[in-house]
């Protein structure tokens, strides 16, 4: 390359604008996810709260209690001498009892499941507070480098600015005027 085809540099202040962008750049992509997994994490304890009012809601029918009260039932109906509407009435009763110990044991395997649930969004939920932890400190960091950077870019304006000063000052009134001394050697009489 020939003088002059060279590229004109780029000005002192260019190649500081590209990280400075890119930094701003990581500041609003990192407070932008930041805000994000807030709103998941808020979505989850919404989710949470539904599931444990759910849970509240849900009669607990002890499944062994009822199983053991159609047994009682069942021995009493084969070792005791009942009569026949007495026996086909504990035969009603046990069909009934039959019916809500299938219901009490698909309730139980939605508390089980629900149950299950919340443990499941429990491990999520400290999961991203922990990553919004890592996120905020990070945040912290780009805050601190930032504050760094503009007390830098202060101190080395005002030495710019303090240089200029001493450089533009003018000069006092004595300086001003030209001795004869300072031209010409001048001999003094003896």
């Amino acid at each position: 390359m020939e003088p002059s085809e060279e590229k004109p540099e780029k000005p002192i202040d260019a190649p500081q604008e590209a990280p400075k962008e890119e930094k701003k750049n990581a500041f609003v992509e990192l407070t932008t996810a930041m805000r994000e997994k807030r709103q998941l994490l808020m979505s989850k304890i919404d989710e949470i709260k539904e599931l444990r009012e759910k849970l509240q809601g849900m009669n607990k029918v002890g499944v062994r209690a009822l199983t053991r009260k159609k047994e009682a039932l069942e021995f009493k109906v084969s070792t005791e001498a009942l009569t026949l509407d007495r026996e086909r009435a504990l035969m009603k009763t046990i069909k009934g009892l039959d019916q809500e110990l299938k219901q009490a044991q698909s309730r139980e395997a939605e508390r089980t499941k629900i149950l299950g649930k919340i443990k499941e969004l429990d491990g999520e939920i400290e999961k991203l507070k922990n990553e919004l932890d890592e996120m905020k400190l990070n945040l912290i960091k780009l805050r601190d480098e930032r504050k760094k950077r503009r007390a830098d870019f202060k101190k080395r304006r005002e030495e710019r600015e303090a240089t200029q000063k001493l450089r533009v000052m003018p000069k006092k009134d004595e300086e001003l005027f030209i001795s004869l001394e300072d031209i010409a050697v001048v001999k003094k009489g003896d």
